[in-house]
């Protein structure tokens, strides 16, 4: 695990229901990507559609996935 080998931080993934931008009262424009800290771990909230649904025409897919979850990750470092 990248996390845990580098930074001694474990990370969840969790459920996209569990995301507070996914939950039952709809936000427009809310991140579709969360962090929330819990004792001695992280757990990554994500929506793979609602994040590709925000990728800018010229920007590799993938890339934009990547580069979400690790803003995110940086919510856990903090």
């Amino acid at each position: 695990d990248y996390a845990f080998k580098n930074y001694k931080t474990v990370v969840e993934l969790g459920d996209i229901n569990d995301s507070w931008a996914l939950t039952t009262i709809n936000i427009p424009n809310a991140s579709p990507a969360s962090m929330q800290a819990a004792s001695g771990y992280c757990i990554l909230n994500l929506s793979p559609q609602n994040v590709l649904n925000t990728v800018p025409s010229l920007v590799d897919k993938t890339l934009w996935v990547q580069g979400i979850m690790m803003h995110e990750f940086a919510h856990c470092l903090d």
